[in-house]
């Protein structure tokens, strides 16, 4: 099934690249959505827990945020810093919910990743490569900060991870390898997802 079929059960619209020309966009990324066949694999070998909240780091048009609130029902939270991509997210949630309404809330975020506090009920953080290694670093620290004020159990789903995000996890040395998901090995081409969890809080 195309992406954009996938995209019509969900009554969205994430199809496309966007680079960022607002602003100096050196840390940032371009917009990229994750393909549904990569959600898919995840969703067949991840399992959310009840009480999860995901946040969505460059969320984009919300095609990971959208994909996970329909199939897991759990709370979702995006942050996009780009304005005009945000108004697409917007666009997109109301668009969601006037086929999918739902009680569990998505909240959605105009605002840089770094300076972004987080949140106690978050508990599930997802990467797609949406900024450089400093920024990403910057954002760690404040997940790491964040569970030390309040010690819980968390996860970080990182898609296609390069080489400075490891190098990060590696430094910080706070965070351990819970399950690799390869994609794509039948193509010959091999993507990979990387679960972590928090050395010392998996009693939380």
């Amino acid at each position: 099934m195309k992406e954009s079929d996938r995209d019509r059960q969900l009554n969205i619209k994430t199809s496309g690249l966007h680079e960022m020309n607002e602003w100096n966009h050196t840390h940032y990324n371009r917009t990229e959505s994750t393909s549904y066949q990569v959600l898919d694999v995840l969703r067949e070998n991840f399992q959310f827990k009840e009480n999860d909240h995901l946040l969505d780091f460059g969320s984009g048009k919300g095609r990971v945020l959208f994909y996970i609130h329909f199939h897991a029902t759990i709370p979702v939270t995006g942050i996009e810093v780009s304005s005009t991509i945000f108004q697409q997210l917007e666009e997109n949630k109301r668009l969601y919910l006037s086929k999918h309404p739902n009680t569990v809330p998505i909240n959605l975020v105009n605002h840089f990743a770094e300076h972004y506090p987080i949140h106690r009920k978050f508990t599930v953080f997802y990467f797609f490569n949406p900024f450089s290694g400093t920024i990403f670093r910057q954002v760690l620290e404040n997940i790491i900060q964040s569970i030390e004020e309040h010690p819980r159990s968390i996860r970080l789903i990182i898609y296609f991870p390069i080489p400075s995000y490891h190098a990060h996890l590696e430094l910080l040395d706070l965070f351990e390898l819970e399950q690799t998901i390869k994609i794509g090995i039948e193509s010959g081409f091999t993507d990979e997802i990387i679960i972590l969890t928090n050395k010392y809080n998996k009693g939380a």
